[in-house]
């Protein structure tokens, strides 16, 4: 009896053993055969962009974006366990390239659309304390290039910024025949909300 229950114990010791290798065996050719899409394809647009093929390199960096994007909204706990995150500054850097491509095949307001974008991904600011010192350094200088280069478009087409921001506009700008008072013009000398019948 002692007998039968130590093979039986090698048996499924054996039968443990063969199950973890098979799973360690198909982690290890996922891992071998999975690629960082998100790396592949800026690579792919700034190797079409230094050919000039502007449409394609713009194809490639909207496809890095947008694995970005798509590993983000299904990201599951396996995949957090199992492969790198998303990168934040690549997905910046894919969008700052593509209105660099964008702006060379004169089209300056999608260019604008993807700086901002960029700026949005990575304003330069918010790796402290996730990143080393070198790597936070590294991407506020990405975020001051992305600024400068907004600026200067800017700089040199006006009417680009024109609705850019979150200031009021210059007087004068409204549509035609809109004169009419708002609470506001008018304010009372009186403390409170103002005169009621100035409305």
């Amino acid at each position: 009896m002692h007998k039968q229950t130590s093979t039986r114990k090698r048996v499924m010791t054996v039968v443990a053993t063969v199950i973890v290798g098979a799973i360690i065996f198909a982690f290890g050719i996922t891992q071998r055969h999975w690629f960082d899409a998100q790396y592949v394809y800026l690579d792919n647009g700034n190797a079409a962009y230094q050919t000039d093929d502007l449409q394609q390199a713009i194809k490639f960096y909207d496809k890095s974006l947008g694995a970005y994007k798509a590993r983000l909204r299904s990201e599951t706990w396996i995949d957090k366990f199992l492969y790198p995150k998303p990168d934040r500054r690549i997905a910046a850097q894919a969008a700052f390239h593509k209105g660099m491509a964008l702006l060379k095949a004169k089209q300056a307001e999608a260019a604008v659309a993807a700086w901002q974008e960029s700026l949005q991904l990575n304003p330069g600011n918010m790796y402290e304390g996730t990143l080393s010192a070198k790597d936070a350094e590294a991407a506020q200088e990405e975020a001051y290039v992305v600024k400068y280069d907004l600026m200067m478009l800017f700089k040199s087409q006006p009417q680009l910024q024109q609705g850019q921001g979150k200031g009021k506009g210059q007087p004068g700008q409204g549509k035609p025949g809109e004169g009419k008072p708002v609470p506001s013009d008018d304010p009372s000398n009186k403390p409170g909300k103002g005169d009621k019948d100035a409305i």
